[in-house]
């Protein structure tokens, strides 16, 4: 695992598609709907359905958005995230191969979008937790969308994936960037660990 840390290109688009669908479905970024709001506005119809093996489907002939009922309440959220950005960039004729990683990028800015998040920081600061229960999202997808929205240069370790997000920053290496997460390498000067307290395995390593 010697590549270099994993980021994402274009997050100027992002951020204007996901106020874009917020807008256009009569809503206030600065102060967002929750997702199943936004979905029932854009799509009319969320039906629980067993019968997918994934955690959620757009279904275009019957223009409905079909999500698997065994999902804990903020992956559903982030499930419907995702298909509502997904289906966003098929309507736009998107066809990158990045469609994935771009739908998981609209779709969260969907749920913690940038204006809000400006606001809430304002009066909270930056302690993840803290907006992780504001946004009711993960402390995973907050910390990537501070990066994204703030700019400040940040790495979220995952495990052994690595996704870096902010201004360019002279990362060491995602191999390296896992060890020193983990603690199995002393942490550099100049750079921070913030365990993830609500997942397993994830770190957040920032610039201090």
């Amino acid at each position: 695992m010697s590549d270099p840390p994993s980021t994402l290109s274009g997050m100027d688009t992002i951020e204007a598609e996901a106020e874009g669908i917020l807008r256009g479905a009569g809503f206030d970024p600065e102060d967002p709907p929750t997702i199943e709001e936004l979905a029932h506005a854009v799509v009319e119809r969320v039906v629980p359905h067993h019968g997918i093996s994934s955690a959620a489907r757009w279904v275009g002939s019957t223009r409905e958005l079909w999500i698997n009922p065994r999902l804990s309440p903020r992956r559903r959220a982030f499930s419907i995230a995702h298909e509502l950005a997904e289906r966003h960039l098929s309507r736009l004729g998107y066809e990158g191969e990045d469609v994935e990683a771009r739908a998981n990028a609209i779709g969260a800015a969907l749920l913690v979008p940038a204006p809000a998040l400006r606001f809430a920081l304002r009066q909270i600061g930056r302690r993840l937790p803290e907006l992780s229960d504001v946004f009711d999202v993960s402390q995973s997808i907050v910390a990537l969308r501070l990066g994204e929205v703030t700019g400040s240069p940040l790495a979220l370790v995952m495990d052994h994936r690595v996704a870096v997000r902010g201004e360019p920053f002279a990362w060491p290496s995602a191999a390296r960037l896992v060890a020193i997460a983990g603690g199995r390498e002393a942490v550099p000067d100049g750079i921070v660990v913030e365990k993830i307290s609500d997942a397993r395995r994830r770190a957040v390593v920032k610039v201090a």
